[in-house]
């Protein structure tokens, strides 16, 4: 029997969003867990959302504004 693949969206891990605003300027946030509301609302608006960052993006992704998600 396989083991089934862990879904990162429920473990608390932190989101990054990437993207471009209305006039083309990128932009990105890192939110400080994950939640699929919060997720779907970035996937509609067409950003990427990123929540296992690659080591090498570690240092990038922590220069991103945090944004705390209200429950």
């Amino acid at each position: 029997m396989t083991k089934k693949a862990k879904n990162p969206m429920k473990d608390g891990s932190p989101m990054f969003v990437f993207g471009h605003d209305e006039t083309g300027k990128p932009r990105g946030a890192r939110f400080t867990d994950t939640l699929d509301s919060t997720a779907t609302v970035c996937f509609n608006m067409g950003l990427k959302v990123v929540v296992s960052i690659p080591t090498e993006m570690t240092e990038l992704v922590g220069k991103l504004p945090l944004v705390s998600v209200v429950r």
